[in-house]
């Protein structure tokens, strides 16, 4: 285990720094409400935000690309429906595969419920790991194609019975089962209330990537209602930029049941080392073809199965004559880490089965994070459009460590940060000039945070420069220019200095004198 200290932060509130800032901006002001004083409902922010805002991955919804699912401000869990995995070749799109939320409002089913999204990017997504789906009947081993009905588990379902908000979102399936989920920091909940059926079944797809596969995966049955076990996901199976953006990571996880796991077991496909084209194509295509469909056809179903390991497996859990109304819930906490950090993550952030009281404190995190601005003279819809933008801006850069601090450097590490939080994905960019300006004046911690990450990713990569599109520790190279120059430099001249000043400026040293071509030293 490896330790980063840090010297001793430099504490700046926001009520002092808006004082010695020069900047005015109309219409709002940086509220000095104190921490843990309760807000009257009418002034909870939280109440205008849509996440349904900009959910869509169509040109002709514009394109923006959010997903509608809860999330807590910048945090590690983002609990939200799948209505595809990899994308739609059509003229409606920018390309085929660019679905990076997971998501889009004009798709008319849902294959599941994931744990990790992105959001607001472009390019073909990553993420959509752990995902959960509630089914009854004949149970299916894929969630199946979009243009082939009833070939898998996916679902129908109508935005009449949608519903999306601060740390909520429910839907109802075509099969009559009713699906809520919300989100902590570092796990999430999932309540589905079945319709009067004799088995009702709850399906984890292990393998699924949003664009893209994990490569290997492992599940194992821990006492009667709880189960653990990793997600592997290197750039060999797509993913970020369909495998060019060097992104690789492994997901930990600890899920608990609210009933007894009396029927379980795991289902595998026999999914080749190397058949997934992203030499050659599109990581996803695989999914589309004969050849796949003929092995989940011959998948085999493995009943009672406590421990398994493989290349596309799953599992399921099944209780038996439910009826209507009934209802099963599923927590589980994740890491980047380890499955120890899982198993904490959950006991920390949702220790007890009181899925409204985690909704609840969701939604105050949100309330929180949002009371740094206010605003007047506005109408209903220009609050919701204010503060969903607000709420879309606090999604990222997301926290990636463990509640005790552990997380996993660029050189496969184990590290314990001291006096900061590690984050990841800085699509710098895209945000230099517009949302860590603004942070500067509503979260300073969050600047300090993110600048730590880049100068701790720089020294544990050994690449020695600040990468300026950061996710998962992975230097993707996406775009052009010196985002973090800008964002290490506006932040030291507004007195924000929590993070390693000096050794800051010696990796703008190293990125200014490098090629201008890669942003590297030559």
């Amino acid at each position: 285990m490896k330790n980063i200290h840090l010297p001793k932060r430099r504490s700046i509130s926001r009520r002092s720094f808006a004082k010695s800032s020069m900047i005015c901006v109309s219409s709002l002001w940086l509220n000095g409400r104190l921490r843990g004083e309760p807000l009257k409902a009418t002034d909870r922010a939280s109440r205008f935000i849509n996440p349904l805002i900009g959910a869509s991955t169509s040109l002709a919804l514009g394109e923006g690309k959010t997903f509608p699912g809860p999330a807590t401000p910048f945090g590690m869990v983002q609990l939200s429906p799948d209505t595809i995995t990899g994308g739609v070749k059509s003229p409606d799109y920018s390309f085929e595969g660019d679905n990076g939320p997971g998501y889009s409002y004009e798709q008319t089913t849902i294959e599941g419920f994931s744990f990790t999204h992105m959001s607001g990017v472009g390019y073909y997504g990553d993420f959509g790991n752990l995902q959960v789906m509630p089914s009854t009947g004949l149970m299916k081993l894929d969630s199946g194609r979009v243009d082939h009905p009833g070939e898998g588990w996916r679902s129908t379902y109508s935005h009449a019975n949608e519903r999306a908000e601060a740390n909520y979102y429910a839907v109802t399936l075509e099969s009559g089962i009713r699906a809520e989920v919300t989100a902590a920091p570092r796990a999430g909940m999932l309540r589905f209330s079945y319709p009067q059926t004799d088995t009702a079944r709850i399906q984890l797809n292990l393998a699924r990537r949003i664009g893209g596969t994990s490569t290997r995966q492992y599940v194992k049955v821990v006492g009667d209602r709880a189960i653990e076990g990793w997600m592997r996901c290197p750039a060999v199976g797509g993913g970020w930029g369909n495998g060019e953006g060097k992104v690789g990571y492994t997901v930990y996880f600890h899920m608990e049941f609210s009933k007894p796991l009396e029927r379980y077991g795991v289902w595998k496909i026999d999914v080749p080392d190397d058949a997934f084209p992203v030499q050659h194509g599109l990581a996803t295509s695989y999914f589309q073809t004969d050849q796949y469909r003929e092995l989940v056809r011959r998948g085999q179903v493995l009943k009672g199965c406590k421990e398994q390991e493989g290349n596309h497996i799953g599992f399921f859990a099944e209780f038996p004559s439910s009826a209507a109304g009934e209802k099963v819930m599923v927590k589980s906490g994740i890491s980047f880490v380890s499955m120890d950090g899982a198993r904490k993550n959950l006991s920390h952030d949702i220790p007890g089965w009181d899925f409204d009281e985690a909704r609840r404190r969701g939604r105050a995190l949100w309330d929180d994070a949002l009371s740094s601005i206010e605003i007047e003279g506005a109408s209903d819809d220009q609050r919701k459009i204010f503060y969903t933008a607000m709420y879309h801006a606090m999604i990222d850069p997301r926290i990636i460590a463990d509640t005790e601090g552990k997380y996993t450097g660029a050189d496969g590490e184990i590290y314990t940060a001291d006096g900061y939080t590690p984050r990841t994905i800085f699509s710098g960019w895209d945000v230099f000039r517009g949302e860590f300006p603004l942070m500067t004046l509503l979260n300073a911690t969050m600047i300090n945070d993110e600048i730590n990450s880049l100068v701790t990713l720089a020294a544990t990569s050994r690449k020695g420069y600040l990468e300026r599109w950061e996710i998962m520790n992975s230097y993707s190279g996406c775009m052009d220019g010196d985002p973090a120059t800008s964002i290490i430099l506006d932040a030291y001249a507004k007195g924000i200095r929590g993070f390693r000043c000096g050794e800051g400026l010696r990796r703008l040293q190293t990125d200014s004198c490098g090629d201008e071509r890669f942003n590297k030293p030559p």
